[in-house]
């Protein structure tokens, strides 16, 4: 194992003395205050979520290094561009890191049913092989007949659920059709 010397007050001797130091001691105590100085800046503005699963812990541990990094990073670009910013502290950087970080990706939607102006066209299929006509031959006024199907298959107009034989002729889509409810006039409407 290599060894080198350092220099070390002796008390006895009053004075100082040459003292030998394996490499390992000298490479430690040369990083040792980047160290002390990375968990400081941890220490000040740390992600403050409590978790008895240790893996998050390590993780959250993790991105508070990444930060601390990037941070020092930033300061030294700064530095090295004589464009000093004094007033960017550790608080302020995580602060708009946070928020440039929410602005990027894809636009979040809202929460909820997406509203448009004609609902059958968002009407999920459950089953493979059904599918919805056009909006356009859905809507023109022309050879829309029901017929009898000998099936009975669920109904495909949002806000109806049950079952029915009835069958638009041009649409091949199953609504329903009696006296009390017509599902087939707001289907073609």
């Amino acid at each position: 194992m290599p060894k080198s010397e350092v220099r070390r007050f002796d008390r006895k001797k009053k004075q100082h003395i040459m003292v030998p130091c394996p490499a390992v001691v000298s490479v430690y105590n040369s990083h040792m205050g980047n160290v002390d100085l990375l968990d400081s800046n941890i220490g000040r503005h740390h992600i403050k979520v409590r978790s008895k699963r240790w893996y998050m812990r390590l993780f959250f541990h993790l991105v508070d290094t990444i930060v601390i990094n990037a941070w020092i990073l930033y300061r030294r670009m700064l530095k090295e561009t004589d464009r000093t910013d004094p007033s960017m502290t550790q608080k302020m950087f995580r602060t708009i890191l946070a928020e440039t970080l929410c602005r990027i990706g894809p636009e979040l939607k809202e929460r909820g049913r997406p509203s448009t102006s004609d609902p059958i066209e968002t009407k999920r299929i459950k089953h493979k092989g059904y599918s919805l006509p056009r909006k356009d031959v859905r809507l023109d006024p022309f050879n829309h007949w029901p017929i009898w199907n000998a099936k009975r298959t669920t109904w495909k107009h949002p806000n109806c659920k049950g079952y029915t034989y009835v069958m638009c002729e041009k649409c091949k889509v199953n609504l329903y059709l009696n006296k009390d409810k017509n599902c087939f006039r707001s289907f073609h409407n």
